[in-house]
């Protein structure tokens, strides 16, 4: 008769030296993503700055401020917030880099605050992608042995309360299949 014999993988510490890599990976990852969310939200704060300057602006120009917070996105009495907190800035002979600043008319201000206001969305929306991503790299992090949240949140430069939404589930399932994994111990 014939023997049959069995496939048997031998390769064991091959798969502890996959592991390692792919911690390493997830590391550099969640570096990288880390290092384009704080870039997207400087980027948010510049926007909301220069959309702030130019809501006050137009309030002082004369746009009424339903018109502007039409134009921006807002409302009313958040306008008017911006609006007051610019109140103390003079903008009627203002100058800017030495020159004054010139009244721009309405047509020139409503443009500029919907593409201001187009620009800021779009940055938010640039970062709620990133933030999801992270979630996904978080996830993967925590399978691969990273437990401590704390630390979870510090590598992806998220809130731990973040990062313990991102977790929910997965920590539920696994408390229902015999518990956490330990945390690596580099990591």
């Amino acid at each position: 008769m014939h023997e049959t014999r069995r496939y048997q993988h031998r390769a064991t510490e091959g798969r502890a030296g996959g592991r390692q890599a792919s911690q390493e990976k997830v590391l550099q990852a969640l570096a990288a993503h880390r290092q384009l969310l704080s870039q997207h939200r400087a980027r948010i704060r510049t926007l909301t700055a220069s959309r702030n300057e130019m809501v006050a602006r137009a309030v002082a120009d004369g746009l009424r401020i339903s018109t502007v917070a039409a134009a921006v996105g807002e409302t009313v009495p958040r306008v008017r917030g911006i609006a007051l907190a610019f109140s103390d800035l003079a903008f009627d002979g203002g100058a800017v880099e030495g020159a004054p600043l010139a009244k721009a008319s309405p047509d020139e201000h409503l443009h500029a605050l919907r593409k201001i206001a187009v620009d800021l969305e779009s940055a938010v929306v640039s970062r709620a992608s990133v933030e999801n991503q992270l979630g996904v790299l978080v996830t993967g992090a925590f399978r691969l042995g990273f437990t401590n949240e704390t630390h979870l949140a510090s590598l992806a430069g998220i809130s731990p309360e973040s990062v313990h939404q991102h977790l929910r589930g997965l920590r539920r399932a696994r408390s229902g299949t015999g518990g956490e994994v330990a945390a690596p111990s580099g990591g």
